[in-house]
């Protein structure tokens, strides 16, 4: 990632930044660093479908203080990747973008691919309509081009944001995008994940026996039949511990030893060494799936 140009977005009028290999942006507060980084997150990570809108009203450049999103001008923004010299692409990446006729070679032979997501209220429709498109060396939309290609693009980089508002419980969350794939790497068989499960559900029964007042809420819980159909038998479960493997390691959490020993919870930890915990997630899936060049963001003090 070379270059980006961004147009109307929050406190950003016009902007165009040139990218290093490492790019420190410093300025006072609300001067737009946040806003750069926001972007690219939506620009190469939360980007979908072109139906599917990822601003918001509050991502539009209000001029003053009467302004109104439905009013405010379009959202533009351009990410621009090329090589740093010819050929430092390797021809797989280049064989991808090719197949997807979104690869560009400029005058001096080097690989560029250049991305251009934009942002307006439609009248008609009474609702904002997003749109992207990859451009020529002219900055001219290319033809054609199938909705994959986006896919393809956000597969061959890799951006993880790391925000000054620190929450590593979000990051190590079943839902978060580098600590999924390693829930979801299970290679037990099925007779072994038959067997376990059996012995969690015999766990679970001796817990649940274990606290009398559970069986109250059953019972409670049974009149919903009344009220609602219901599958026949034993209706009300109490899973205090899960039963089926996926449900297991859906809540799986990551613990640090403290100094005294004690095992915590990576969220409960200082603030810095949850931050240092999450970017080690992140260097933990590069190695783990190696696909796509890292991009990394970090607001300050991670940074």
């Amino acid at each position: 990632m070379t270059k980006v140009l961004i147009e109307n977005f929050r406190g950003i009028k016009h902007l165009e930044l040139d990218l290093d290999e490492t790019t420190v942006l410093i300025g006072e507060n609300n001067s737009g660093k946040t806003a750069v980084l926001d972007v690219l997150r939506l620009c190469l990570r939360d980007l979908g479908p072109r139906r599917r809108v990822v601003f918001d009203a509050f991502d539009f450049h209000l001029r003053d203080a009467a302004a109104e999103p439905s009013s405010a001008d379009p959202i533009r923004v351009e990410v621009t990747f090329s090589e740093n010299a010819k050929g430092d692409w390797s021809d797989d990446v280049t064989g991808r973008l090719n197949r997807q006729r979104i690869l560009q070679v400029r005058d001096d032979e080097r690989s560029q691919v250049l991305l251009r997501v934009t942002c307006a209220y439609n009248v008609m429709e009474r609702d904002f309509a997003q749109e992207w498109a990859f451009l020529n060396l002219d900055g001219q939309p290319l033809t054609g081009i199938s909705e994959t290609a986006l896919g393809t693009l956000q597969r061959e980089v890799a951006y993880f944001y790391l925000a000054a508002l620190r929450d590593a419980a979000h990051h190590f969350d079943a839902k978060g995008p580098f600590w999924r794939p390693f829930l979801k790497d299970s290679q037990l068989p099925a007779e072994k994940k038959a067997e376990i499960e059996q012995k969690l559900r015999e766990v679970n029964d001796i817990v649940v026996a274990s606290h009398t007042s559970f069986e109250q809420a059953r019972n409670g819980l049974r009149k919903l039949q009344e009220v609602v159909p219901l599958a026949s038998g034993d209706v009300v479960s109490i899973e205090a511990v899960p039963g089926r493997m996926f449900d297991m390691l859906a809540k799986a959490q990551v613990h640090l030893g403290a100094s005294t020993g004690a095992k915590i919870p990576v969220g409960r930890h200082g603030e810095g060494t949850q931050s240092l915990a999450v970017l080690m997630l992140f260097s933990a899936f590069l190695e783990a799936w190696p696909r796509g060049a890292p991009i990394v963001a970090l607001e300050e003090p991670e940074a």
